[in-house]
């Protein structure tokens, strides 16, 4: 077949798919949309606690007040010895304590010194713990004290009552509802968890208005490690579709245990970001606003559930929470949500089909790479084995669902390998660019780029991913292999009036040079510093005046961009691209150079960002690229003119 027909078709393949990826990818832009609803939570104990400072104020008006100012929801944790006894329903103590408190209190023939005894002189709080222990077969004892007390008796220490949850203050989550308030509760995970305990701890929870979501204390589910867990979690999962309302996912807590609640339910989940209280001392209102926002904007947030300032530097600490919330709300509304109730995602129809086509766009991408990069022969041998193994990926696809998720993640790993890389091996020469050229050139690269990006959003449309219950593989991965292939690429046949192998064996008989050995160190580390920094979750350390800049640009751009594309990559590949690249002298520009492509595809894969945010991320990175690299470009010119060891333009 002649090459150029062969390239036509693979061009055509890609140009259907991404029509294919397009739709996927609108699909999930207008769930993206309609997905406004947000709430404004705050945690029942915590309102408490803020209480006991202000003379002036109870619990229930402290919570009117912060309705008024844009609290929508209030949080309620499963109750432990503590809240009890904040609460004014129980006193808990071992049996000798409550024979100090009031002798004769326990009658005799229940009477143990060593057992930890809640008594209380409210039937209904009484019945309520009573029966939420009785599900939960903690063993217990309870009965009826004398003048009008109630008791209940346990083996268990205060320590293990606090582990396990004693139920949910029913009438007041009633009386916070009637106020206008959306009910949240937090549940622990017990031992010996069964269909029937699950069932009896959350039956009471049933008839409470305005109940708007589950979201689960520990690290891990109840259930979790059980040989029956796929029932257990499924009986969760029913026990929430009764009550009507999501699961709730908290931000950078994982739960183990969680996704497959979440499947049950046919991923009916809201996503809850927060501020632990151990770091709310190192966060000012303005720095705490910035942070809720930017969850709400760029990571589908749609509860926030804020924390109060407390410490010293507040003296009216009820005030700085007022107008923090108050604030909060504001900017919310002027940014389109909608303060009530979390919305949920609707159903993201996406056939096996599209993924099917979608996925041999990427491989018609990958035969074109396999074509640049190597031997004819050899290209067809690799091609070959890629269109094997697309079949076979697409046989299993159809007919299950977990390969179905599994084909996802490996071609939308390959699409964001195989495009950035292709790109620069195709818009990367040996002979040098005018600036306006080369600006251009760099703008085709970029569209090319995306290819790889657009594939992937169509690959991995679909609310699992929105919601990361499902993540992008291979992170890491996928920012490395394209400068490893890249590098080996440059190197080997560039320039090409030099045969490969000689290049080799004369390079491995080149002494290093303390010079060429300081360049080698300074890239390995800025490569390192590049792979610590990239992944779903930012875990690389950020320098102060970067974390500056990072906020100036967020205010003058409402999307910043990564530092990484607009002040290295994009600039450096520029300065390539008017150089051009004819020896292994350019190799530190086309590596670092290339970070920029590939973090820009790479933006894209952070699913549970909108996509419209993803574009201007990577638009802006773009623009300021640009006219860093252009600054770049009249420094080389420069340089140039004063140090003539510079490499002169072609």
């Amino acid at each position: 077949m002649n090459n150029r027909w062969l390239i036509r078709g693979l061009a055509l393949v890609i140009a259907v798919a991404l029509v294919v990826a397009g739709y996927n990818t609108w699909q999930r832009y207008d769930l993206e949309k309609e997905h406004r609803g947000m709430e404004i939570a705050v945690a029942y104990n915590e309102v408490a606690e803020l209480a006991e400072l202000q003379e002036s104020k109870k619990t229930g008006e402290l919570l009117t007040d912060f309705g008024r100012e844009g609290v929508t929801t209030v949080l309620f944790k499963e109750d432990t010895p503590q809240t009890l006894v904040n609460r004014g329903e129980f006193v808990v103590g071992t049996g000798q304590e409550m024979s100090t408190f009031k002798p004769g209190l326990i009658p005799a023939e229940n009477f143990r010194p060593n057992l930890t005894y809640l008594v209380t002189d409210q039937n209904n709080a009484w019945e309520r713990v009573r029966t939420n222990m009785q599900a939960k077969h903690l063993p217990m004892h309870a009965g009826q004290a004398g003048d009008g007390y109630y008791f209940i008796s346990t083996p268990l220490t205060w320590d293990r009552l606090d582990a396990f949850g004693l139920g949910f203050p029913v009438k007041l989550m009633e009386t916070m509802a009637r106020e206008g308030f959306n009910i949240l509760v937090q549940p622990k995970t017990w031992p010996q968890v069964t269909v029937e305990e699950i069932a009896g701890v959350f039956k009471p929870l049933y008839n409470i208005p305005r109940l708007a979501g589950v979201l689960f204390n520990d690290d891990k589910l109840p259930g979790y490690g059980y040989e029956e867990s796929k029932v257990l979690f499924r009986a969760i999962g029913e026990q929430l579709d009764k009550m009507g309302v999501p699961l709730v996912q908290i931000e950078f807590t994982p739960q183990r245990g969680f996704g497959s609640v979440a499947r049950a339910m046919d991923k009916q989940v809201v996503r809850l970001h927060t501020i632990s209280k151990g770091e709310m001392d190192e966060y000012t209102p303005s720095k705490a606003m910035d942070r809720y926002l930017l969850a709400a904007t760029d990571r589908n947030m749609r509860v926030l559930l804020v924390r109060f300032f407390s410490g010293v530097e507040y003296p009216d600490q009820l005030q700085v929470n007022r107008n923090f919330i108050e604030n909060l709300s504001g900017e919310l509304v002027e940014k389109g949500f909608e303060p009530g109730k979390a919305s949920l995602f609707g159903s993201l129809n996406v056939s096996r089909f599209s993924i099917a086509a979608i996925s041999l766009g990427v491989l018609a991408g990958g035969i074109l790479l396999a074509l640049m990069l190597l031997p004819y022969r050899a290209a067809l041998v690799l091609s070959g084995a890629g269109v094997i193994g697309w079949l076979a990926l697409t046989g299993a696809i159809l007919f299950s669902t977990e390969w179905l998720v599994l084909s996802r993640k490996i071609m939308a790993l390959a699409a964001v390998i195989i495009f950035p890389t292709l790109a620069i091996v195709w818009g990367v020469g040996e002979k040098g660019l005018s600036p306006g050229r080369a600006v251009l050139r760099l703008m085709q690269i970029s569209l090319l780029s995306l290819v790889g990006a657009a594939l992937m959003v169509g690959l991995l449309a679909d609310v699992g991913f929105m919601l990361k219950l499902d993540q992008f593989a291979g992170v890491k991965v996928a920012h490395l292999i394209p400068l490893f292939l890249l590098a080996a690429y440059f190197f080997f046949y560039i320039p090409r009036d030099e045969n490969w192998l000689e290049k080799l064996v004369r390079t491995a008989k080149h002494p290093i040079t303390m010079g060429i050995a300081a360049a080698g160190g300074m890239l390995g580390i800025i490569l390192l510093i590049y792979v610590l920094r990239t992944g779903n979750a930012d875990v690389g350390a950020v320098l102060p005046f970067e974390q500056q800049l990072r906020n100036l640009l967020q205010d003058l751009l409402t999307v910043r961009p990564r530092t990484k594309e607009f002040m290295l990559g994009h600039p450096l590949l520029l300065l390539l691209l008017y150089t051009g690249y004819r020896d292994v002298r350019f190799m530190p520009l086309l590596v670092l150079g290339a970070i920029g492509q590939v973090s820009m595809v790479n933006t894209f894969a952070h699913i549970h960002t909108p996509v419209v945010i993803s574009l201007l991320r990577g638009f802006n990175g773009l623009w300021l690229g640009i006219l860093g690299g252009l600054v770049l470009i009249a420094l080389w010119k420069i340089g140039r003119h004063y140090w003539k060891r510079l490499p002169e333009v072609k």
